[in-house]
């Protein structure tokens, strides 16, 4: 992998840049993915339940739904970061392509239940009844709006994960160098070493020695050979030393 492009990285070893990677797309979203689940989560627990009832219309699968999609989503999105940054320095292309694969489903799978959270939440809370006094009414609010926010914020990493799985692997410095030589990629094309046009041909034996075209070529051949030696046909008689 030395020099090529795995998965939308270079090769392993490479020095870790704190700035490149804090301005890459993928780990900006993926820091705003961690901080909506947080409010999320944190505005559900915090407000959502008032005397052991959610506030959500009474539907408590729609606070626990909410819930446990902003603790996990959180929790995902801090040991994705931290894959994230360990990515350059992985030279398994195996390991890359799971890192991807995982990252790519996950973070689909993560915008699609964000919208049933926010369709549930949102559903809920216009049959709802005003809460008493107002009680975390602009928690619950907000936890509707950042379900919201999550969708877009997922899709868009799954987005960055697509295309890095669509990348692949860039594998253009391990083809051969015979195309780039003329001559070597002349003698791989005609079956011999420099070009189709060199005058190289097959050993001619027995009666094809006889056929006009190979004479013509001035091919090697046994009675070319019997010739050079005095033999004007028959056996070939080795001189003697």
């Amino acid at each position: 992998m030395d020099g090529g492009v795995a998965f939308g990285a270079g090769k392993a070893g490479q020095p870790f840049d704190p700035i490149g990677f804090l301005t890459r797309p993928q780990v900006i979203l993926r820091f705003f993915c961690w901080l909506f689940s947080v409010i999320v989560f944190g505005c559900i627990n915090n407000k959502g339940w008032h005397h052991g009832k959610c506030q959500y219309n009474g539907s408590a699968n729609a606070c626990r739904f909410g819930s446990i999609l902003g603790i996990i989503g959180l929790l995902a999105a801090v040991v994705l970061l931290v894959l994230e940054g360990l990515f350059q320095n992985i030279s398994s292309i195996k390991i890359r392509r799971r890192i991807v694969a995982i990252d790519l489903g996950f973070s689909g799978l993560w915008a699609i239940l964000y919208f049933l959270c926010f369709a549930s939440l949102g559903i809920s809370w216009s049959r709802a009844p005003y809460p008493e006094f107002g009680y975390g009414i602009n928690n619950l609010r907000t936890a509707i709006a950042f379900s919201f926010f999550s969708i877009f914020v997922w899709a868009g990493c799954a987005y960055f994960a697509w295309l890095r799985w669509k990348s692949g692997t860039d594998m253009s410095t391990f083809t051969s160098a015979y195309p780039d030589d003329p001559n070597l990629a002349g003698g791989v094309a005609g079956g011999m070493p420099g070009g189709p046009g060199a005058d190289y041909y097959a050993y001619a034996s027995g009666t094809d020695v006889n056929e006009p075209a190979y004479q013509d070529q001035g091919m090697y051949s046994q009675q070319g050979v019997n010739n050079q030696y005095g033999g004007g046909g028959g056996n070939f008689q080795p001189p003697a030393y």
